[in-house]
């Protein structure tokens, strides 16, 4: 028996998937070929990233290290591209379906898969943004210790999940080296390294927000910054106040969640470009955020914005001009705490709400205003957000 758990496990391990390798086809229903518009279960995001390419990926199937971009040339720093997501049709809101050891055996359509991607210059990804037919233009900033797959998908999911009847979105990715290292588990120094690189991505992300919005109106533009890819868009927003001062209201809405920025700093220094160059910012916190808590003690103390333990601070950051403080409760979906703005419904609601353009004040059904700051409700398990699946052969294939 232990030698036939040996097999399987060396099987599993030993056969992992080419990222060169063309996807297998189930049903010709779930996949066509993919040309300049994907089909309606096939996300294309659209990236910048500065990032050093891996070599060993192929050119137009372009993968990135986490390490920075080789180039001491800053304006051929961000390299720009596109992917093609296929959601697997019995995709469930709030998941990413990624293979694990226990789906081995199930078919690559039961899950996230990269499928087609392209590199693009400057004139091409501008037109991509420019003809690209969502309603509005969906900006992720990833946070801490993600690799660029990681974004993608993420990216993805979030378009999904959040898209409405009166709301579809074009999703946009920056990706940055954010600790995410192969070498090993080193906390301290792949923070550090991550904080570092920070600093050294910020005039890459101010560029790459202008080059993504010069088409684009203000209102069709938002932003969703998580952990210290909020710390890294605070500091873009500062840099584009220097390169274009006369800039003003480039976004419709700055959504930031989990944000690992001094509290004391954003209210002091940082919110003044956000209250600048966005008509709107939301914040999402939350007390059982287990990484901000460890980055508050790195930080000596200091609390960090997505942190809701402190209530004062969070009430006198809600009373700034063009800024709603929300506390997330319940949060407690896995070890962390850290992704619930992606993970939990109640706040993926609310944010489709905040795309809406509906005012916080008339999504009383959902928040309260009771402790001088706006709080959402515990986890929703409503039938308002049953999973949406396409009942084919597909899906009973499927790990459920």
């Amino acid at each position: 028996m232990k030698f036939l758990l040996l097999v399987m496990l060396l099987f599993v391990f030993g056969c992992g998937q080419n990222k060169n390798a063309s996807p297998q086809i189930y049903d010709s229903k779930l996949l066509s070929i993919v040309t300049s518009e994907p089909p309606p279960n096939i996300v294309k995001v659209l990236y910048g990233t500065n990032r050093k390419r891996d070599p060993q990926s192929n050119l137009n199937n372009a993968d990135y290290l986490d390490e920075r971009s080789n180039t001491f040339d800053r304006k051929n720093s961000i390299e720009l591209g596109y992917k093609n997501v296929l959601i697997p049709p019995s995709h469930k809101k709030t998941k990413i379906e990624r293979r694990s050891v226990s789906s081995f055996f199930y078919p690559d359509e039961c899950f996230f898969q990269i499928i087609n991607s392209g590199n693009l210059d400057y004139s091409e990804f501008k037109a991509a943004v420019r003809n690209s037919k969502g309603d509005a233009l969906f900006i992720y900033i990833h946070g801490y210790n993600n690799t660029f797959e990681d974004a993608i998908f993420r990216a993805a999911q979030l378009t999904t999940d959040l898209e409405s009847k009166d709301l579809t979105l074009t999703p946009v990715i920056f990706s940055w080296p954010s600790g995410s290292t192969t070498k090993g588990f080193d906390l301290p120094s792949d923070y550090l390294r991550a904080w570092t690189n920070k600093e050294w991505a910020k005039k890459d992300l101010a560029d790459f927000l202008l080059l993504a919005t010069e088409n684009k109106k203000s209102k069709n533009v938002f932003i969703l910054a998580h952990s210290l890819g909020a710390g890294l868009l605070g500091e873009a927003l500062e840099q584009i106040r220097i390169q274009e001062p006369k800039k003003s209201k480039l976004f419709n809405q700055i959504i930031l969640v989990g944000a690992d920025i001094d509290t004391q700093t954003f209210k002091n220094v940082i919110s003044p470009q956000f209250q600048t160059l966005s008509r709107k910012t939301t914040i999402y916190a939350s007390n059982n955020d287990n990484p901000l808590k460890t980055s508050k003690s790195v930080h000596v103390g200091h609390p960090r914005l997505g942190d809701s333990s402190d209530l004062e601070k969070l009430t006198s950051i809600n009373n700034l001009r063009g800024i709603d403080a929300i506390e997330v409760n319940g949060v407690k979906f896995n070890l962390f705490g850290h992704s619930y703005y992606a993970e939990m419904e109640s706040t993926l609601i609310d944010i489709t709400s905040v795309m809406r353009g509906i005012d916080i004040e008339k999504r009383t059904a959902s928040l309260s205003n009771d402790k001088g700051f706006w709080s959402l409700p515990k986890a929703i398990e409503s039938s308002r957000f049953e999973w949406q699946r396409r009942k084919d052969a597909a899906l009973r294939r499927c790990p459920q």
